[in-house]
């Protein structure tokens, strides 16, 4: 983990990543000033975070599995204005937090699948997470490929 720096996105008017795997990453993907769709993404081992959320960061996040990411976990929120779209995924064993979120907005991870089903302990920050899914979207076909 941390082998190399990870993938950025910053001032992007226009970005799509379909069916990347990041794995063994400082920190998976930092995203800035863009609004990137996102989907089916396998994001594992991070040394940093997974998925880094700064300033005017707006990603659509679908279909995606985020897993065994530390140092922050899977999801770090921070900055003005992060709005996220982040629905229909699975997280899992990411430590120490699975998200992170200090900025002055709530994230909205409800419709996620989190293992164990999503506790405070997991979160630090404005979150909502309810309604969760009982099982990864991954596996019940909601996320099948055309």
């Amino acid at each position: 983990p941390g082998a190399f720096t990870g993938v950025a996105i910053s001032n992007a008017q226009r970005a799509v990543l379909h069916h990347v795997h990041i794995d063994r990453a400082a920190t998976g993907l930092r995203i800035a000033n863009s609004a990137p769709e996102l989907k089916g993404l396998f994001i594992s081992r991070s040394s940093q975070a997974a998925i880094h959320l700064m300033d005017n960061a707006e990603p659509s996040l679908s279909c995606s599995r985020i897993f065994d990411n530390q140092g922050m976990g899977a999801l770090l929120v921070e900055g003005i204005g992060p709005g996220p779209d982040i629905h229909f995924n699975s997280f899992s064993g990411n430590a120490p937090f699975q998200v992170q979120n200090f900025s002055i907005r709530t994230v909205d991870l409800s419709r996620n699948h989190w293992e164990n089903g999503p506790t405070s302990s997991q979160f630090l920050g404005g979150v909502l997470v309810e309604p969760p899914l009982g099982t990864s979207p991954l596996a019940t076909g909601q996320c099948a490929h055309p």
